[in-house]
């Protein structure tokens, strides 16, 4: 019987340690977020011109895309920016992923720019 105790004790023991290490990851996964972000928009930069540059650098490489085929190109790049645990909230209310709006803004600057233009569902560079 102590033996079976003891081996629950470090079960409870273990399974502490655990939380409290994936407590200290997460803080600190969060903080170094905040610092990417904070060293991405030095010199003015907002989130908004990070994401535009970023869409015409794939539209470049990748030719016309599909706004889903950028989300799933731009989240890679910019993990810290992209984060699905983060929701548009507008007076109690869900809108989705605020990282998919960000995106969304920053296509809609680009086409009223005259940057980039929507046909045939797919986002296009404006020669």
């Amino acid at each position: 019987m102590q033996i079976r105790r003891r081996a629950r004790e470090l079960r409870a023991l273990l399974a502490l340690r655990d939380k409290a290490l994936a407590g200290r990851v997460r803080r600190a996964t969060e903080r170094m977020k905040v610092e990417l972000l904070k060293n991405r928009t030095k010199g003015g930069r907002t989130v908004g011109a990070i994401l535009s540059e970023t869409i015409v650098r794939l539209l470049e490489q990748h030719g016309s895309l599909t706004t889903a085929e950028l989300h799933g190109l731009i989240q890679p790049l910019h993990p810290d920016i992209c984060d699905d645990a983060i929701d548009l909230v507008i007076d109690g209310e869900r809108f989705g992923r605020k990282w998919k709006h960000q995106v969304r803004n920053a296509q809609q600057s680009l086409k009223r720019a005259g940057r980039v233009a929507y046909h045939d569902s797919r986002w296009h560079l404006v020669a």
